[in-house]
């Protein structure tokens, strides 16, 4: 296939630029475009996250790339999940490309089937191929932060503090983040520690802007590299960010836990995880000086954590013929996508019931899906 286009849609900035900078090198192949105006349907592929809400009309070859890295980095993340919570991936996309690696390293069609085979009305799906297909890919965003911003010389002056979201369940930084900042402000007053809240996170803004301390900066811009560059390391308490920062920047990561905190297990290859905020200063501090950094194993990590470490970009490159062509590649896992077919109102009442069973934390991704199955399959009783 030759002389087909790219959209890419509310992407990551670093990952349209890496995948875009990958694609422009099959010139007789690839044209892109970053443009959010154009129509979708007049491009060959469309890039953007599994987060997105696509229209049912979308008659172009879909990929979904997830948009961070899962933040369990012992294999413990299995991609069920990520099917179960967001269904639209199910619907919308003809490929996913995942980054990390079950603990197993395999991933098998016949665990998906659930969400995918006779969940939809053919009218939903129709546009879509027959088979949703799961690519090992990997993370092209580690790819571009190795290659561009970390590739540079650093300052070496500053330490970001990241926290995840603190509406998850294991988010401490409403019991331990204050706390933490201030002792760490007052005993390295020549860094400058920069805040990074969530993304959306009201709670994080009110908590740290109250501070008025010399030292202490806030980042909120969208993707954080004017300071991530220059991080000695940087603290989080299960942020994925921590993994694309270390695996970029071969540079430690301190994770900041509850004494009695079972919910975090993070490998000893990247950081080291902290308890004791009283006492945790001076124990971190070998990582200011560079002191120990060459006991950590990023690279070690990364290739047992992530599918095609360093690599994922010119992968997703090479088979960017194949995807565009709505082929599959042996590497790729494929999970038939049948329609399923309902003829009565029990029926329909049956099927209705199963979705609110297999969907049962009704995120909004679920919630849009169910509604759009019930619009859908009402219009069928009505004709």
């Amino acid at each position: 296939m030759h002389g087909f286009e790219v959209k890419f849609l509310a992407a990551s900035p670093d990952i349209e630029i890496e995948l875009a900078t990958q694609f422009s090198l099959k010139e007789d192949i690839v044209c892109f475009s970053l443009e959010c105006s154009d129509s979708i349907n007049q491009f060959d592929i469309l890039f953007c996250p599994e987060t997105c809400l696509l229209p049912d009309n979308l008659t172009v070859v879909s990929v979904a790339i997830c948009h961070s890295i899962p933040d369990e980095p012992n294999g413990n993340f299995r991609y069920t999940g990520l099917f179960r919570n967001r269904p639209n991936i199910a619907r919308q996309f003809d490929y996913i490309i995942v980054p990390s690696k079950p603990k197993d390293d395999e991933i098998y069609a016949r665990d998906f089937e659930s969400f995918t085979s006779k969940i939809y009305p053919s009218d939903i799906i129709k546009y879509r191929s027959p088979s949703v297909c799961i690519i090992k890919g990997g993370y092209p965003k580690v790819d571009y932060w190795s290659k561009h911003f970390f590739a540079e010389n650093r300052l070496n002056n500053t330490i970001v503090y990241a926290p995840t979201n603190s509406r998850q369940r294991y988010s401490n930084m409403l019991s331990l983040g204050k706390d933490f900042l201030l002792k760490l402000s007052k005993e390295l007053p020549h860094f400058r520690i920069v805040v990074r809240p969530y993304p959306g996170d009201l709670e994080c803004v009110n908590l740290f802007q109250s501070l008025d301390v010399g030292n202490i900066l806030f980042d909120y811009t969208a993707s954080g590299f004017h300071y991530l560059k220059d991080a000695a390391f940087m603290v989080t308490d299960r942020s994925s960010l921590a993994f694309s920062f270390s695996l970029s920047a071969k540079r430690p990561v301190v994770f900041l836990k509850e004494n009695d905190d079972k919910k975090v297990n993070i490998p000893n290859d990247i950081g080291i995880d902290i308890y004791n905020i009283a006492t945790s200063i001076n124990d971190i501090g070998h990582y200011i000086t560079g002191d120990g950094s060459n006991k950590f194993d990023y690279d070690g990590f990364g290739n047992r954590f992530l599918y095609k470490y360093l690599e994922s970009s010119t992968y997703i490159a090479s088979i960017l013929p194949v995807m565009a062509s709505r082929n599959i590649d042996p590497e790729f896992i494929s999970v038939p996508r049948e329609p399923t077919h309902l003829m009565t109102i029990n029926d329909i009442n049956c099927h209705i019931t199963k979705l609110n069973e297999m969907w049962p934390r009704k995120t909004k991704h679920q919630d849009f899906e169910l509604n759009k199955i019930i619009t859908a399959l009402s219009k069928k009783i009505t004709e």
